[in-house]
């Protein structure tokens, strides 16, 4: 599973404009690619307000479409555009850009509340989640080098964040490799 997102700031107002890609692949692309002809316009319109309100509260839905199926329907892919008023505060020469974007499904559902075993995770094979942020820098504005590359590793799953960055572009990878197991 992947989500990418590819973010363009307007540096007058702030706002956020975000292209979401939810990616699929096998298993999970068959599934998605069969549910998404039985959902109601309704629904759809329900689940994607609810995907993009995980990744801020006050996203406005531009538009989106339903998944469609890519290379022999082993993978599907489903766009999202939507922006995010006054993300990027600005401050004289300063564009302060918050990265909470780029949050995943697991930041809401784990967090220091959540006790050893709270949550049932079996896992017969490897999963690799991968999260990717696409920001482009504005005209004018440069990078403040602040962000580093880690990786952690845990009994269930192993984190690795790879940030790349040039004159005008910051890539944000996020991988989650789950392990097989009962946990």
């Amino acid at each position: 599973d992947e989500l990418n997102l590819a973010v363009e700031l307007d540096t007058t107002s702030g706002e956020a404009q975000v292209r979401l890609d939810v990616v699929s692949s096998k298993s999970d692309a068959v599934e998605e690619l069969r549910y998404s002809k039985k959902r109601s316009k309704k629904k759809w319109d329900e689940l994607v307000e609810k995907l993009i309100k995980k990744h801020a509260e006050r996203a406005k839905l531009v538009d989106y479409q339903t998944p469609v199926a890519t290379e022999n329907g082993q993978r599907s892919i489903q766009p999202v555009n939507f922006t995010v008023p006054g993300y990027a505060l600005k401050e004289a020469a300063r564009l302060t850009v918050p990265l909470s974007l780029f949050r995943t499904p697991f930041d809401t559902t784990f967090n220091s509340d959540v006790k050893y075993r709270d949550h049932d995770i079996r896992r017969g094979t490897y999963r690799v989640s991968t999260y990717r942020m696409k920001l482009r820098i504005p005209e004018g504005y440069r990078l403040q080098p602040s962000l580093k590359n880690f990786s952690t590793d845990a009994k269930v799953v192993q984190l690795d964040v790879n940030i790349t960055a040039d004159s005008d572009v910051v890539e944000i990878e996020q991988k989650l490799t789950w392990r097989p197991g009962h946990y």
